[in-house]
């Protein structure tokens, strides 16, 4: 049976590098399933990838939001900061 790139050691980087070249290609969707994936696995370097696409998407507004948000540490401590957290993921 084949394994996919996501059970692969070091899958976690390729999900990042994958993002990077289908938003070079034109593949935004695909991009963005793998953008969320290595968000998801705490690559370093996601969140960036994933401001990236959403700029390449029209959509700086949201691109910088996420380049800030990423810059600051999750409140999990209250209840609409975890419920913040909750919904990025």
């Amino acid at each position: 049976m084949r394994r996919c790139w996501r059970a692969r050691p070091g899958g976690a980087e390729r999900a990042r590098r994958v993002a990077q070249l289908c938003r070079a290609s034109g593949h935004t969707e695909a991009a963005g399933t793998a953008a969320l994936e290595a968000l998801a696995r705490g690559v370093p370097g996601a969140a960036l990838e994933r401001a990236r696409l959403l700029w390449a998407r029209e959509q700086q507004h949201a691109a910088i939001v996420r380049l800030q948000e990423a810059r600051r540490p999750p409140r999990l401590n209250t209840v609409r900061g975890g419920l913040r957290a909750m919904a990025q993921v």
